[in-house]
């Protein structure tokens, strides 16, 4: 056994090095660094039209300006302002009772006015949707009726929000001289 002395020593030194937490922390800037790259070089711009409406030439005219009543379903707090262009109707529009909210908060939002349009048909009154909406962003997706049997026209647009939204057309009788009809604007919370 050696022997212990008593004079002082310096401490044993132990060196601890920095490098392998610098190099992970590097790592990840570089990826960082990369994913940006790679999302600045491959984003594309939001589209966004500007400028007045297009006029679509024959058929029923727009009605202009709204009368009251009329797009009961825009309500800010819950529609996309992206969406308003699609508020438009046939000239000789009026309200009719029994426009509703439905779910209220529940769930999509899903809104339906009951309307009725004087010296018109129900063909010129979905051919007037069929011309302009196209036109101002949204896809026409079905022609098919709806499940009462009544002629419907349902067009698709996605929104700012991250949603599709649908509108439905829906023509509900014909008595002479004017069509009744519900206008629906539906929050699709799933892909179609």
């Amino acid at each position: 056994m050696g022997t212990v002395s008593d004079t002082p020593r310096p401490p044993l030194t132990t060196t601890t090095s920095i490098w392998p937490a610098a190099t992970i922390a590097l790592v990840g800037i570089a990826l960082l660094a990369t994913f940006l790259i790679v999302d600045w070089v491959t984003a594309r711009p939001v589209v966004t039209r500007s400028g007045p409406a297009p006029v679509v030439v024959g058929g029923l005219a727009v009605e202009r300006p709204l009368v009251a009543g009329l797009a009961y379903c825009d309500q800010p707090l819950e529609v996309p302002h992206d969406l308003v262009s699609g508020f438009v109707f046939p000239v000789g529009t009026a309200p009719r009772p029994g426009s509703n909210t439905l779910n209220l908060g529940a769930g999509d939002f899903d809104c339906v006015e009951q309307l009725a349009t004087t010296h018109a048909t129900s063909g010129e009154v979905l051919g007037f949707y069929r011309a302009h909406l196209p036109a101002l962003g949204w896809s026409l997706f079905s022609t098919s009726p709806s499940p009462t049997g009544h002629p419907q026209y349902l067009f698709q647009r996605s929104s700012n929000d991250g949603f599709y939204w649908e509108i439905g057309v829906t023509v509900l009788a014909t008595p002479a001289g004017r069509v009744r009809w519900s206008f629906t604007l539906f929050q699709n919370s799933q892909t179609v």
